[in-house]
């Protein structure tokens, strides 16, 4: 069972975000996004004029609560994806705790020949295709950054020391867009990489900082 929405952490915005990712819809004239408002009223069996309503602008959102979580049913992280995120999210902290040791009690070389200890990239992306944003982390390697980036536009990004610092901060970053998060199969998201951390685009979120550490500030 889902978990109850809070419809006023949605404006309209987010809600037309939310209906182009699983009903289809296009960019307008100004640029922001528009969902095809007959096949959403197919899909809900509701008038184009009450799709409308549900995506004028404004905050919160015009669209029924229930409505709102019958359409996230299924496709917010499932408890698999969360717990696999925790586990890793304790894992970096163990190395925190190890590299805070100093004079090789701590030592993390057994994971210099994997390049983790060398300087990642934390990039948040954002989706061309779909008004979708997602996080990565890859090693500051051109080519691998080139690769990260491909198909899609650099909103944010950091300089972490090491992958373990990357990803605590992918992890933070991740539960700040908790309410906006989806997972979604590879049928709807087709080409998308990162499909069970992707979030709506308008979510809010913070600037990421300049630098992550391992160890201290």
């Amino acid at each position: 069972m889902s978990p109850r929405v809070d419809v006023t952490q949605w404006d309209g915005q987010l809600v037309r975000e939310l209906l182009v990712v699983l009903y289809g819809g296009h960019h307008s004239r100004t640029g922001g996004w528009v969902p095809e408002a007959g096949a959403v009223g197919r899909y809900r069996k509701v008038s184009a004029r009450t799709v409308r309503r549900w995506t004028r602008p404004g905050s919160p959102a015009a669209i029924p609560a229930r409505v709102l979580e019958a359409m996230l049913a299924r496709r917010q992280p499932r408890a698999a994806t969360l717990r696999r995120e925790q586990l890793q999210a304790d894992r970096t902290e163990q190395m925190r705790v190890r590299a805070g040791l100093g004079r090789g009690r701590g030592n993390l070389q057994e994971y210099a020949a994997r390049g983790w200890l060398e300087q990642h990239r934390v990039l948040v992306l954002e989706e061309a295709a779909l008004p979708l944003r997602r996080i990565t982390v890859v090693r500051d390697d051109p080519t691998l950054v080139r690769r990260a980036v491909s198909g899609s536009r650099v909103v944010d990004l950091a300089i972490a020391d090491t992958k373990f610092a990357g990803d605590a901060l992918r992890y933070r970053t991740l539960n700040e867009v908790r309410p906006w998060r989806l997972e979604l199969s590879t049928r709807q998201v087709a080409g998308t990489r990162g499909r069970t951390q992707v979030w709506l685009a308008s979510a809010p979120l913070s600037q990421l900082p300049l630098q992550a550490n391992l160890v201290g500030p």
